[in-house]
């Protein structure tokens, strides 16, 4: 299941049906972020930095806004708002995974973590990937797989170079890393997959063939 890391972003909702929009608050309020609902543009505070709405919002360059598609899930909508916010930043998507029985997996972009998860097997994380992919509007140009002193996880990685040809495979050591702010919902799985994602644009980490 992927977690969506609002991180108290301010989300500005500009819907008219009330039920919509109460669809969207609730969801949006779960995963973090700071709702407030306006029925006009104008209405909106002044610290918005995303906005959702149905096609009623004029674009303006200083906030990020994205239109709901019919029938949207909320949850979807709020990761294409992230990813929008997040794109200020130079920098595409990126996964880091920690392999084992339960894997772990994080999602960054020009990073900002948009989500995190918690998989039992390879194709629950490659849903997930291409959930994300799909929400986001575009396929992970790098996915960092965790590496171990136990046998490394070739079968894995050779499933996601199958689904995701496009995306540079790295392998990354596994392990810790000191004196770094780490957001803290982060635990287990995820964090370690969170680890692995620093090591590797921190150290760098070995491109397989």
């Amino acid at each position: 299941m992927l977690r969506i890391h609002g991180r108290g972003l301010r989300v500005g909702v500009v819907l008219r049906d009330p039920a919509t929009a109460s669809r969207v608050i609730e969801a949006a309020r779960s995963h973090g972020f700071r709702p407030f609902w306006a029925l006009s543009p104008e209405e909106l505070p002044l610290d918005v930095e995303v906005v959702l709405h149905d096609g009623s919002y004029p674009a303006q360059r200083s906030i990020a806004s994205l239109e709901l598609r019919g029938g949207e899930d909320p949850e979807e909508a709020l990761l294409r708002a992230l990813s929008l916010y997040a794109s200020r930043r130079p920098g595409g998507l990126e996964v880091a995974v920690d392999p084992g029985i339960r894997t772990g997996a994080v999602f960054v972009k020009g990073g900002f973590l948009l989500c995190s998860g918690v998989f039992s097997g390879p194709g629950e994380l490659l849903d997930a990937i291409r959930s994300v992919s799909r929400a986001v509007g575009e396929e992970p140009r790098a996915i960092y797989v965790g590496m171990t002193s136990a046998p490394p996880p070739l079968e894995l990685v050779e499933e996601l170079k199958r689904a995701f040809p496009r995306a540079r495979i790295e392998m990354v050591p596994e392990g810790p890393m000191r004196d770094l702010r780490v957001p803290e919902d982060l635990k287990g799985d995820e964090l370690d997959a969170y680890f692995i994602y620093l090591r590797a644009v921190t150290w760098g980490a070995q491109t397989e063939p």
